[in-house]
């Protein structure tokens, strides 16, 4: 009988310790919902600022962080601490992973793309701005690992066009600032030569010059061709119109070298 009631004794002090867990687990949820609710990240501080910021919110330790994020304690305390300035990218990822920040705030943060950089070392950048390695850009543009690399790195200085708009599009790159960068419209050159640069500076198809310019591909390209040297001057007007081409120079050309 004594057994009985030693068993039934310790199921109920079980379930009492259950029950509490439970309560403390749920004060703590709301208490952290009521500072999620009251606070907001500050993202204008130091990385590791951040980091502590988002960490103390959510109630967690830097033991318990490190065991969310995979990251040493140690390493941890020295980026809330500022001792390592410029966590490595990965590090930076797992632990705004484990503490749910926001990806593009963080990362950014303080950093702008610089356009007057060689294209590589832009995507390059803006990649690493953005938090991605180089396995995930090659899976988002459908291109090599060692695509990437030899762009970035400068072996590759003039990718293909399609490859470029896809790293533009995948990187949500400014478009315009990325094709122009460096590059100016060569007003020397015959006029076929002029739209087939000015179309590749901005990284756009025949068929989507066609569509910008309501002048069909075919036209387009007898035009780059040389094929047809002389224009009509509707064709002149909407091509230069979609090209954002300076008028005068090219009817200049048109009249000189055509």
């Amino acid at each position: 009988m004594s057994t009985i009631t030693e068993v039934t004794k310790q199921k109920r002090l079980r379930k009492e310790e259950e029950l509490k867990q439970d309560l403390i687990h749920s004060s703590k949820t709301i208490q952290m919902q009521i500072i999620l609710k009251s606070s907001e990240i500050n993202y204008d501080q130091p990385i590791g600022q951040i980091i502590r910021q988002a960490r103390e919110m959510q109630g967690l330790t830097c033991k318990e962080l490190s065991k969310l994020s995979n990251i040493s304690k140690d390493q941890i305390d020295n980026i809330e601490s500022g001792r390592t300035k410029q966590p490595q990218l990965n590090t930076i990822r797992r632990l705004f992973q484990a503490l749910k920040l926001d990806r593009e705030k963080l990362i950014s943060k303080g950093k702008e793309i610089n356009y007057d950089l060689p294209f590589g070392q832009l995507i390059k950048q803006a990649r690493e701005i953005q938090g991605i390695t180089c396995r995930e850009l090659s899976e988002l543009i459908d291109a090599s690992e060692n695509q990437i690399h030899n762009i970035e790195s400068g072996r590759t200085k003039q990718p293909r066009l399609d490859t470029i708009r896809r790293l533009i599009q995948a990187l949500k790159l400014d478009r315009e600032k990325v094709i122009s960068k460096g590059n100016e419209i060569n007003y020397d050159l015959p006029l076929g030569q002029i739209i087939k640069q000015a179309r590749e500076m901005q990284a756009l198809t025949l068929k989507e010059l066609s569509e910008i310019s309501e002048i069909s591909i075919s036209q387009i390209y007898s035009i780059e061709s040389s094929t047809t040297k002389r224009p009509n001057s509707y064709t002149i007007i909407k091509l230069t119109q979609a090209l954002n081409l300076e008028l005068d120079l090219v009817l200049y050309v048109l009249n000189t070298k055509c």
